[in-house]
């Protein structure tokens, strides 16, 4: 799917920016895109990441111990539980990207290409994200609340 790009825009930014890619990284040693690329991989890692903060609040507030999780694999300093408790609400978060991708026309200010080769969102297309691509809290602690009902029998 091709990024909307203003006219001037479209000349100056690298070709693998015009067009929604697949979400995996040169600059990353795992299957998911942790170090975008591109604009639109910058776009779903910073949504996800708002996912993931509004996860890890609902599990902390359900008094859960966010290491211990059940399909994600448990590494030190990583909270698996978290990345578990987030696969329901990514088809949400990936469907307001796409819809938010279709409906955006860029700019090149709107992106940051950092030295390593990353991009990252201008702080203020990262706001706009937030509004744009946000999960109903209230979806995420009835996530929350289901698991602990499940786990507590």
């Amino acid at each position: 799917m091709p990024l909307r790009w203003g006219k001037a825009d479209a000349r100056r930014v690298p070709p693998h920016w015009l067009m929604v890619r697949a979400r995996n990284s040169p600059l990353s040693h795992e299957w998911a895109a942790r170090h975008a690329v591109d604009p639109a991989n910058a776009v779903l890692n910073y949504a996800y990441a708002i996912l993931e903060s509004q996860v890890r609040l609902a599990l902390s507030v359900a008094g859960f111990d966010l290491a211990c999780g059940f399909l994600h694999a448990e590494r030190r300093g990583r909270d698996a539980l978290v990345y578990d408790l987030m696969e329901p609400g990514r088809p949400v978060v990936d469907s307001c990207v796409l819809a938010f991708l279709r409906a955006n026309v860029f700019h090149a200010g709107d992106f940051i290409r950092v030295s390593d080769g990353s991009c990252r969102l201008h702080p203020q297309l990262a706001r706009v994200v937030v509004a744009a691509c946000d999960v109903a809290q209230s979806q995420v602690d009835k996530h929350a609340a289901w698991l602990a009902t499940l786990l507590r029998g």
